[in-house]
C-alpha cells in the first residue's frame, strides 16, 4: 500500500498571530484545531467533553460541515459543558483559511472512532503542527513511533490525559515543528510517493529499468 501524499505548504508569516486576529482568539492561550466532516464517527463529543474537564487554558476551533441535526447536537453539548467561550465552530474551510488553521494552531486533534487514513492529520503534520489522535486513526502508529504528537483511545478519560500532556508540552515549548516537517517531507510528500510508486511498478514488472 502506497499512502496518499501531500504538497509542501506555503508558509504563512506570523500564522498564529494572523489566526488569532481572524477568529478573535487569545494569543496567550494554546489553540487546538480539528478540521473534519461533522459526523458522529469523528468523536467530537469525546473531544469537547475531555477539554471541558481540563482546568488549564485552551481554545478549540472546529472547522467542517455536516448535517444540521448533528451541528445542533454539538452546539447543545458545548452549552451543557459551559465551554461556549472557548469553542468556535467555523464551518467549512479551504485554501488559505485552512492553511492558516493548520499552521497557526498549537495542536491538531482528530479523536475519531475509525479513520482509514486521516489526510487532514498529515496536512497538519506537514505544517509542523503536532497531532493528537486516537489509535483508530491509521496514522497513529507513525505518530507514536516518530514522536509526532500524542495517541489516545476513543474515550473521554484517555483523551483528557493526552490533552493534559500536550498542553503541558506546548506551554513548556517542547514541541518543535522542525522534526515533524522533516518526517513528512521525507516520507509523505509527493516526490517520495512517486519514487515508491515507481519502485512498486518496477517490482511488479520484474524490471529495474525506468521508462522514459
Amino acid at each position: 500500500v502506497i499512502p496518499l501524499g501531500v504538497c509542501p505548504p506555503t508558509p504563512i508569516r506570523d500564522a498564529q498571530a494572523e489566526l488569532c486576529r481572524h477568529y478573535d482568539l487569545d494569543e496567550e492561550v494554546p489553540i487546538i484545531t480539528c478540521i473534519s466532516r461533522l459526523h458522529p464517527k469523528k468523536g467530537l463529543e469525546l473531544l469537547i467533553q475531555a477539554l471541558a474537564s481540563i482546568r488549564s487554558p485552551w481554545q478549540l476551533v472546529i472547522a467542517g460541515d455536516g448535517d444540521i441535526e448533528y451541528r445542533q447536537k454539538l452546539h447543545k453539548l458545548i452549552m451543557q459543558n459551559d465551554v461556549q467561550p472557548k469553542v468556535k465552530l467555523v464551518g467549512f474551510v479551504e485554501g488559505s483559511e485552512k492553511q492558516l488553521l493548520l499552521q497557526g494552531s498549537d495542536l491538531f486533534a482528530l479523536t475519531s472512532y475509525s479513520e482509514n487514513f486521516g489526510i487532514a492529520v498529515l496536512e497538519a503534520l506537514a505544517a509542523g503542527t503536532p497531532a493528537l489522535v486516537t489509535s483508530a486513526v491509521a496514522l497513529s502508529k507513525q505518530i507514536r513511533e516518530h514522536s509526532l504528537g500524542f495517541v489516545c483511545e476513543a474515550d473521554v478519560e484517555s483523551i483528557r490525559v493526552e490533552l493534559v500532556n500536550a498542553l503541558r508540552e506546548i506551554e513548556a515549548g517542547k514541541l518543535s515543528p522542525d522534526p515533524i516537517r522533516k518526517y513528512v517531507t521525507e516520507n509523505y510528500q509527493w516526490p517520495s510517493m512517486a519514487t515508491k510508486l515507481r519502485q512498486l511498478y518496477q517490482s511488479i514488472c520484474g524490471t529495474k529499468t525506468t521508462p522514459a
